[in-house]
């Protein structure tokens, strides 16, 4: 069986995530996968026991296909030039990886249901539904149904992106690293709210590469509020809300000029 031979690489960043990292982890040393699975952890400069705790089970975990590697970052970045600098140096040798975070868990039929699909169908990243869960495990949402398949068009797949922007599933699935790679310059921040980075990369993947989805709910995010336009709306006088909607416009805007762009340069939008 051909999946017994493929190495997944893990490409997981935390940040004080003391509180949710063992259940992390976890979740991926205990899949049911048979091949191995290589966990590299990147901390950002953690100033609770998030390192401690990670050692702690580094060393605990027996698994002889299961290797983690724990770095401790030199310089503070924000999530996704974490996630960049880990790719581009320690995941080009693997042939799927996936991003994680200290604020989410998984299935344990995640890694081994994916690979399935991905090498079966030949795609480029399958992701799985996902549910929302609190600390305790308590479900906040609803299950979301999959709307994006290489089933559908890519017209159809692009205008559900457009209507809907669900990424929060797909951008946490599991990827053919070589197709990562070819889009990797479009998974940056390029606004200070920090909202769309993934949006515009999971738009050009849509666009030019296969996407499949396993409805089930193998994949759990925890809810946290990090995003600055929330904070910024939620917080302060009349006139941080103003100009939180202001803000909104404007990266909204930006966003809307950068994949009108992406649709112009493409030779196969069917």
């Amino acid at each position: 069986m051909r999946e017994r031979n493929i190495i997944i690489g893990v490409a997981l960043c935390v940040w004080n995530g003391s509180k949710t990292i063992e259940k992390t982890v976890s979740s991926i040393i205990n899949q049911s996968y048979i091949g191995k699975v290589n966990i590299i952890i990147l901390d950002n400069r953690s100033d609770d026991n998030t390192v401690k705790l990670l050692k702690k089970i580094k060393k605990k975990n027996k698994k002889k296909n299961i290797n983690i590697k724990i770095l401790i970052d030199k310089k503070k970045r924000n999530v996704v030039a974490a996630q960049n600098y880990l790719i581009k140096k320690y995941f080009k040798k693997f042939e799927y990886f996936f991003l994680a975070t200290d604020d989410e868990y998984y299935h344990r039929n995640f890694i081994a249901s994916a690979i399935n699909k991905l090498t079966k169908q030949k795609l480029d990243l399958v992701y799985t539904n996902y549910q929302i869960v609190n600390s305790q495990g308590s479900v906040l949402s609803k299950t979301n149904k999959p709307i994006y398949s290489f089933k559908k068009s890519k017209f159809l797949n692009l205008s559900n992106f457009i209507i809907y922007r669900n990424i929060n599933p797909i951008i946490f699935g599991i990827y053919r690293t070589k197709s990562f790679m070819e889009l990797q310059n479009y998974y940056n921040y390029f606004d200070q709210s920090m909202s769309n980075h993934d949006n515009l990369f999971i738009f050009n993947f849509l666009l030019n590469k296969k996407v499949g989805n396993i409805n089930k709910n193998y994949f759990y995010f925890l809810s946290k509020n990090r995003n600055l336009i929330e904070k910024l709306r939620k917080s302060g006088p009349k006139y941080w809300k103003l100009s939180s909607l202001i803000s909104i416009f404007k990266y909204q805007f930006n966003f809307s000029v950068k994949i009108s762009k992406s649709i112009a340069n493409s030779k196969d939008l069917k």
